[in-house]
């Protein structure tokens, strides 16, 4: 290789392809390697994947059967200190924007309550109502 040729950086998949070639030799075609590659990489990194703790010969466990992908998990890990340390300092420099979203949420939350107890009790007196007139007219 000359002082001033350009070198260009391989992907993890013509890497991953070069050494299985070394070690498979001449067992398969550089086109049904790459198709083996390329199926390998969607289904470890892309497709969801069995739960190893998911207990099979009971139904209703508390473990899903099925696992998110494994990019996604990675995705997840990698980002996960990043996004905490960012919402850290954004509730540190906009402490009004956070109170006020809090007070809206519990606000919003409270009412909601109040009004599900309201139309809960107000069922419950149109139940008793109906029964009421159902025996009323029952007994005539």
């Amino acid at each position: 290789m000359a002082e001033n040729d350009v070198v260009v950086p391989k992907t993890f998949e013509e890497k991953l392809r070069e050494k299985i070639k070394e070690n498979i030799g001449d067992l398969m075609s550089n086109e049904d390697l790459k198709k083996l590659i390329d199926a390998s990489l969607q289904t470890v990194f892309f497709s969801d994947r069995p739960n190893p703790k998911h207990n099979y010969s009971s139904f209703g466990g508390s473990e899903p059967a099925r696992l998110p992908p494994l990019l996604h998990e990675l995705v997840k890990e990698l980002l996960l200190p990043s996004v905490k340390e960012l919402l850290v300092e954004y509730f540190k420099e906009h402490p009004d924007v956070v109170k006020d979203a809090l007070n809206n949420v519990l606000v919003l939350g409270i009412g909601q309550a109040m009004m599900q107890a309201m139309s809960m009790q107000f069922q419950g007196q149109l139940i008793n109502f109906q029964n009421n007139v159902l025996n009323q007219i029952q007994n005539r």
